[in-house]
């Protein structure tokens, strides 16, 4: 059988065990979302910076439309020189590239390359009726318009802004501004976080990337950054500006959008950038874990072991005190515990219940001696005796109060000594009724119902004697009278027969004589 410091040990190893894996299972979780918040943290100031320039640079695009848009005059516009020349002065005071106006008169286009000369395009050299900015421009002649992600003339794929320029409340021109993807790119590539995470910007509105590190996602119609952008999409709409994971092409990732001017812009992040760390951090608990949870059930055990020895003690001690109840061997000397706990309590309650046992028991005992005693004293015939010592038991007290009534009943009933009853008895047995049944001090009992009949039957006895006695006196002295007259009588007739003896044989002789 396991002794208690091993089943107490094993508890709390099992307890500490328990504790050990929830304190993992947290250290996990918390260490992870520490990295999580670390990188979040990380990416928030990536990706801060990184929407700050997008929204400074379509500011500062959207401030050259508008003043742009202000400056222009119908002078500037009403030949193809005076056209050439203000984009001339353009390109020249401005450091926006790839600035245009539409002349509305004819739409004719003035484009204004910075370094590169300015070009001037008719209206069946580009179309511009087809195109996003000058439908869009038209609709919304207030304000400046961003179109989706196209390519131009050139094969270019371009972002393009604009702004309607109206006068009197016609719109005279178009001015716009044009955003290559490769200058974003070319700006943008430098705020590479790490080698596990990429920067998206896209159009949410068309599902269109404008801008990631993996240039095959920035075209049009492309169905895998539509995907990639269907993804992001929903974790945002999810938890909007907080961290969210996603799965794509098989693989899980880590996202962080935010919503800038125009666009949106994300940042995702392979797992496999905190994965080993996490790892490493897993392992390293698992084995710390394991090396606590022996070396603290070791010290456990030799604690349990120490601290629970007191217990042998009590237990050695409880077992003799049990065989003396058994009376199996003599009372057991008081426990001693040096320990200054609960065992010294325990201790010093035993003793004092051991104490207060051994004096019940040594009432109990001493009074079912003077019963048995007493019992005896009952058999030799005396009633007069009772039971005094009171026992610590409440039924050996009861059975006292009983035995004790009983022999008043029988004193009462019987008498106080029975042997003296038996005395009387076996002398009214030989006929002598001169004795009574006398007490202690030599009176005559009168005590016990027995007692008293005996002594009241002696009494009448000795009386009818008494009686009897006389009439024999009495009748005895008639008897002798009788005897004497009797006698008397005899010796009348004794000598009356002598006297007729004689006068027979007087009469005899005279017969003879006469026949003679």
């Amino acid at each position: 059988m396991k002794s208690l410091s091993a089943k107490v040990s094993l508890l709390a190893s099992i307890i500490l065990i328990v504790g050990v894996i929830i304190y993992m299972v947290v250290a996990v979780v918390n260490f992870r979302s520490n990295i999580l918040s670390f990188l979040n943290s990380g990416k928030e100031e990536m990706i801060g910076p990184a929407a700050l320039y997008f929204d400074r640079q379509t500011d500062n695009i959207k401030d050259f439309l508008s003043k742009l848009s202000e400056n222009v005059t119908d002078n500037d516009m009403d030949t193809d020189a005076d056209l050439k020349a203000y984009l001339d002065n353009v390109v020249r005071f401005s450091a926006v590239d790839n600035a245009w106006v539409i002349r509305m008169s004819d739409l004719s286009v003035g484009l204004a390359i910075k370094g590169k000369e300015t070009l001037i395009m008719k209206e069946d050299e580009y179309h511009p009726k087809a195109k996003q900015y000058y439908i869009r421009a038209l609709k919304d002649p207030n304000d400046v318009i961003k179109t989706d992600l196209y390519k131009d003339y050139d094969g270019i794929l371009n972002v393009t802004f604009a702004k309607a320029v109206v006068r009197d409340g016609k719109v005279v021109a178009i001015v716009g501004n044009d955003l290559p993807v490769s200058s974003i790119a070319k700006s943008l590539d430098d705020y590479n976080i790490s080698d596990f995470s990429q920067i998206f910007i896209y159009n949410p509105d068309t599902a269109n990337m404008i801008y990631s590190q993996d240039k095959s996602l920035v075209s049009l119609e492309n169905e895998k950054a539509k995907n990639l952008i269907g993804k992001l999409e929903a974790g945002f709409n999810q938890v909007g500006s907080d961290t969210f994971n996603f799965k794509w092409q098989g693989k899980e990732y880590l996202g962080l959008c935010s919503l800038t001017n125009y666009y949106k812009i994300c940042i995702t992040t392979d797992p496999a950038e905190y994965q080993g760390t996490l790892m490493f951090s897993i392992w390293l608990l698992i084995i710390v874990g394991i090396l606590i949870v022996v070396i603290g059930s070791l010290i456990m055990l030799f604690a349990m072991r120490y601290q629970l020895k007191p217990l042998k003690a009590i237990e050695l001690h409880l077992t003799q005190f049990f065989a003396f109840l058994d009376h199996k061997a003599d009372a057991p000397k008081a426990l001693i515990i040096k320990s200054k706990d609960e065992f010294k309590i325990m201790a010093n309650v035993i003793n004092s219940n051991i104490t207060n046992i051994q004096s019940s028991l040594s009432k109990d005992s001493s009074a079912v001696s003077q019963a048995l005693e007493v019992a005896k004293t009952i058999e030799e015939g005396n009633l007069s005796i009772r039971i005094t010592k009171n026992p610590a038991n409440p039924q050996l007290l009861e059975l006292k109060d009983v035995l004790n009534n009983m022999l008043d009943v029988l004193e009462t009933k019987i008498g106080s000594n029975m042997n003296e009853i038996e005395r009387v008895f076996d002398s009214y047995l030989r006929l002598d009724f001169s004795t009574s049944v006398l007490d202690d001090k030599g009176n005559i009992a009168n005590k016990g119902s027995v007692e008293r009949v005996t002594n009241a039957l002696g009494e009448e006895i000795r009386k009818m004697l008494k009686s009897s006695l006389s009439f024999a006196s009495l009748l005895n002295e008639e008897a002798k009278k009788l005897n004497t007259q009797i006698t008397n009588l005899s010796t009348s007739s004794n000598a009356q027969a002598s006297s007729l003896e004689q006068s027979a044989t007087a009469i005899e002789e005279i017969t003879q004589s006469m026949q003679n």
